[in-house]
């Protein structure tokens, strides 16, 4: 494992450990250690719902030994804002092909839509922690299907793990963020070894398009 991710994974420790001590049974948008989602009136918001759209993303990972990649032109993103800065919600994956290797595709269903379901927790203004919801951190399972030659055991493969994602203007009042995933903040599995994700959010917002931020509260 390089460096970096080392020194992301360390991070994320203190980023836990944070989170646990500051937890409350209900949270302010002024004040205190905790990163807390807040309207444009710096009022907390609870159980709100935001959605997005983004445009390419990647999934690059081993099966059998064999580098496995896929891309999705486009996603539905919808979540909801809860206390203490967590959030949880579905990414509607759209229209998604298999590049790699020759020979294997998603199944029909999957090419037309994936759903990855995930819990996640802001960590900072500028950071959040997206964890796979399903059976062992699962996000997604993926139906591989040989269409002749495939070099890779076809079958069902789940995506699992974590993904650090960036929220690069979390701390100002827009009505529109952007929620980053970069292939050096995944922590997730493909078939038992390491894979990356990458993608961009470009419009994470409120259903009412008012201004909403991530603030220090508590």
């Amino acid at each position: 494992m390089s460096r970096i991710r080392l020194l992301l994974l360390g991070l994320l420790g203190v980023f836990a450990v944070g989170a646990a001590a500051s937890a409350s049974s209900a949270d302010s948008c002024t004040g205190g250690t905790s990163f807390v989602f807040c309207n444009h009136n710096n009022a907390p918001l609870h159980n709100a719902p935001i959605l997005g759209t983004s445009t390419l993303a990647l999934l690059v990972g081993t099966i059998g030994g064999a580098q496995a990649r896929f891309h999705c032109p486009s996603d539905d993103f919808k979540a909801t804002l809860e206390l203490l800065g967590a959030f949880s919600g579905l990414i509607l994956f759209l229209g998604c092909k298999e590049e790699k290797p020759a020979g294997c595709k998603l199944s029909a269903a999957q090419e037309i839509e994936i759903d990855a379901k995930f819990t996640a927790q802001q960590r900072s203004l500028t950071l959040a922690l997206f964890t796979g919801s399903g059976v062992g951190e699962a996000f997604a399972t993926l139906e591989i299907v040989n269409i002749g030659g495939c070099a890779i055991p076809t079958g069902n493969y789940a995506v699992t793990g974590k993904q650090l994602v960036e929220t690069p203007r979390g701390g100002e009042s827009k009505a529109e963020h952007e929620i980053v995933a970069r292939k050096i903040g995944s922590f997730l599995t493909f078939d038992g070894h390491e894979a990356s994700f990458s993608s961009t959010t470009t419009d994470a917002h409120l259903v009412s398009r008012l201004a909403w931020l991530v603030m220090e509260g508590v």
